[in-house]
């Protein structure tokens, strides 16, 4: 399975998430600074609004702006590394219904927009 940069169940802050310039990529940061410089250049690349989400914890109360689901495990059968496509959602019962399960149970983790970033001129 992908490796997170931290472990996010042990860890005693938010964590945050931003998806990349490839379809179903997000990266992972203990905080928003170190994801800002991907979100800006993915907005001027893809030519649209990139957000930052920070992951709400299982404790918070915080009303959802969405979920991310594990959509699929690539390589889940074979020796090599695992490559994980993620895919953001808007409700639980879909993060429920479209994660990936055939390895066995996927987690889903709640989001809340921290930032937008705007695309810059020179997008698509």
């Amino acid at each position: 399975m992908a490796k997170l940069p931290f472990d996010p169940f042990s860890h005693p802050y938010a964590f945050f998430t931003c998806r990349g310039p490839r379809q179903n990529k997000w990266h992972f940061a203990a905080n928003a600074d170190e994801l800002r410089p991907l979100a800006q250049r993915t907005a001027k690349q893809l030519g649209y609004p990139i957000r930052i989400f920070r992951v709400i914890k299982n404790q918070e109360k915080a009303r959802p702006d969405g979920f991310l689901i594990v959509r699929r495990i690539l390589g889940a059968y074979g020796s090599g590394p695992k490559e994980i496509e993620w895919t953001r959602v808007d409700t639980e019962e879909a993060a429920r219904t479209l994660r990936d399960v055939s390895c066995g149970p996927t987690p889903y983790f709640a989001l809340s927009i921290a930032e937008t970033h705007e695309p810059t001129q020179g997008g698509r």
